[in-house]
């Protein structure tokens, strides 16, 4: 199995972004690292418009370490968080992703225009997590069980 996983979130420490290999499973890790940042609204101390500017402005930096990688995934796993976070969706569709590769982790927070967007781009049959805000827990039991396993957790 060869995932990425991506979000504008810490996941969790030590682990930097990066390839991890566990036998024939690779993950890529992408996570904001900043440990003053969390969610919207108040993210890296941003409000309102601004912070929403900030999260989409993360994810795209993140993104772009994930682009040349794309044709060889397996799995792609995305944290949809606080306002912003659905640039992620967009891109994933600008970027010709499929439902049957794509896995949103989706915290509870305006949930109904998460899944609108989710829909409208297409990706209505894509695999979906309902998580804690921020997807840590969640995400962290993603990451193991790919890695490990090469699998989703059951």
């Amino acid at each position: 199995m060869r995932a990425v996983m991506l979000s504008y979130n810490l996941i969790f420490l030590p682990v930097l972004n990066d390839w991890k290999r566990q036998g024939d499973n690779e993950v890529l890790l992408l996570q904001g690292v900043d440990l003053s940042r969390w969610t919207v609204p108040t993210f890296a101390g941003k409000t309102g418009k601004e912070g929403v500017e900030v999260v989409k402005s993360e994810i795209e930096r993140l993104w772009s370490k994930l682009e040349e990688a794309i044709p060889t995934v397996d799995l792609f796993v995305f944290y949809v968080g606080s306002s912003g976070a659905e640039r992620v969706i967009n891109l994933a569709k600008e970027y010709g992703l499929t439902p049957e590769r794509t896995l949103f982790v989706l915290c509870d927070c305006d949930l109904r225009f998460k899944i609108e967007v989710i829909t409208s781009c297409g990706f209505n049959l894509a695999r979906r997590v309902l998580a804690n805000c921020g997807g840590q827990r969640e995400l962290l039991a993603i990451y193991e069980s790919l890695l490990s396993n090469g699998c989703l957790p059951s």
